[in-house]
């Protein structure tokens, strides 16, 4: 519904910082980025920095670093539908899978922190990761989504059986290789070294 070229999904317990749209707008134009993402400060029971990383697709077979807190291209989004329900959360991580598999690439704000990421105990995944079998379903629920994911997580004891790794599906290449040869062709990148 939005009538502007670029849209900003914010919670109502976080907060932008002055200059944090300017500077996602301006870092977005000048890259041609379907979205762009800043560096986040959380705030409340925890302290630290959120999105560091500069954007690289291979980066979220593992897990998700891009804040929910980006701006991205309307475009881009009705591209993808925008977000689908993923039981438990993880919207935002399922949204960044799919402009992934589809070549939509994203950057990172230089400099900043240009928001803030409330951290309190009974947000999602706080809440998520207190129950470890709602943690597990959840990195299911998105590695069937996404097949070239295979999710990273520190689960305290769960239905896998805590600290062993569990086998991987059937049809699952565990090792870094398998994940980029997975990866590769739903990216359209070329093989490495194949010139």
């Amino acid at each position: 519904m939005a009538r502007t070229p670029f849209v900003l999904p914010l919670d109502a317990d976080n907060r932008l910082l002055p200059d944090c749209a300017a500077a996602c707008l301006r870092t977005a134009r000048a890259a041609g980025a379907a979205f762009a993402y800043p560096l986040i400060r959380q705030f409340g029971t925890a302290e630290g920095l959120m999105g560091e990383p500069g954007y690289d697709p291979v980066r979220l077979a593992n897990s998700n670093y891009i804040g929910a807190m980006a701006l991205v291209s309307k475009a881009a989004w009705a591209g993808v539908g925008g977000y689908d329900h993923v039981r438990g959360g993880w919207e935002d991580f399922d949204f960044w899978c799919r402009l992934a598999e589809r070549g939509l690439w994203g950057v990172r704000v230089p400099g900043g922190p240009f928001a803030e990421y409330r951290v309190h105990g009974t947000s999602m995944i706080q809440a998520a990761i207190a129950q470890p079998d709602t943690m597990r379903r959840m990195m299911d629920d998105l590695e069937r989504r996404h097949p070239w994911l295979t999710l990273i997580w520190p689960l305290p004891e769960s239905s896998r059986g805590g600290d062993t790794p569990a086998a991987p599906p059937p049809g699952k290449v565990s090792d870094a290789d398998g994940r980029l040869a997975r990866l590769l062709p739903v990216l359209d990148c070329p093989e490495p070294g194949g010139g």
